[in-house]
């Protein structure tokens, strides 16, 4: 295994970021179940975020075990693409979340002013707004670091037909 070129340093710290504020949207989305005992469009988010953070640490450990010669087991491959299509669904119900919940706290922000819940929904807001570009860049990423897996193994595999 080679180092990292420092694009893909930069996309792991970014990674990274990005799985600290889905891990702690997920843990802030539990928190709420408990309080408020709402019933689909919590367990919705409960999936929507538990499937981003296996996403990001399936793509965090190709990239960490995998890059840029090792080829993917076909187990790795499976789930890798399940994943992927689920995250892909992810991206309009994130889109759905910022534009329904900001509406009810620029409202309270102009009727009640500044209070500690209102701070604490706008903060929820502001992670969401940061997750979603994140995300989207995440898994573009993770569509270029397949590619470049997957051309780096045929071409070994074609240098080791050639030496046959």
């Amino acid at each position: 295994m080679s180092q990292l070129p420092a694009s893909w340093k930069a996309f792991r710290v970014s990674s990274i970021l990005q799985t600290i504020l889905v891990a702690c949207t997920l843990i802030a989305n539990i928190i709420l179940n408990v309080y408020t005992q709402q019933s689909f469009l919590a367990c919705l988010n409960l999936v929507v975020y538990s499937s981003m953070l296996a996403f990001l640490y399936k793509g965090l450990t190709i990239l960490n075990d995998n890059f840029p010669d090792t080829p993917l087991d076909d187990k790795i491959k499976k789930s890798f693409n399940r994943l992927f299509l689920l995250n892909i669904l992810c991206i309009p119900y994130l889109f759905a979340r910022i534009i329904i919940d900001g509406r009810p706290i620029s409202m309270l922000y102009s009727l009640l002013g500044f209070n500690a819940f209102s701070h604490w929904l706008g903060i929820l807001l502001l992670v969401e707004v940061i997750i979603l570009p994140l995300h989207i860049v995440f898994i573009m990423g993770m569509i270029y670091l397949r590619r470049t897996i997957h051309e780096t193994t045929m071409n070994e595999w074609n240098q080791l037909g050639e030496e046959n």
